[in-house]
């Protein structure tokens, strides 16, 4: 953020907060690039091979097994589904979209955009 703020000639003495000087650069938050590389590894595990080991895990169920009682710790599907929403991507759909590699590349980078503003 320093280096952001010499390239922009902004002092500490303006106060300007750091999402505005990420604005200002036109640079999406680190919180939504972490979002967009989770949800194109998603799509990217949707394309694999039935016999590859994340496509296993990601579709997987435990077969046996109790989880315990109360709120349960989210999962990386229940996170994805919210980030979905988040970027205006159909929960239900989102695995035929994905299968289309640049239409999918289009999607996530335009819900993003979408997402951050």
């Amino acid at each position: 953020m320093r280096c952001l703020r010499n390239l922009l000639r902004i002092r500490l003495e303006d106060k300007v907060l750091d999402t505005e000087v990420l604005k200002r650069a036109g640079i999406p938050s680190i919180i939504t690039k972490i979002r967009k590389a989770q949800v194109r590894w998603a799509g990217h595990v949707t394309r694999m091979s039935d016999d590859r080991t994340p496509k296993k895990l990601f579709y997987g169920e435990l077969a046996v097994g109790k989880r315990k009682v109360g709120g349960q710790k989210k999962r990386f599907k229940d996170n994805l589904k919210f980030y979905l929403k988040d970027f205006s991507i159909n929960t239900e759909s989102w695995e035929t979209l994905a299968a289309d590699r640049p239409s999918w590349r289009h999607a996530v980078a335009v819900g993003a955009r979408r997402a951050e503003e």
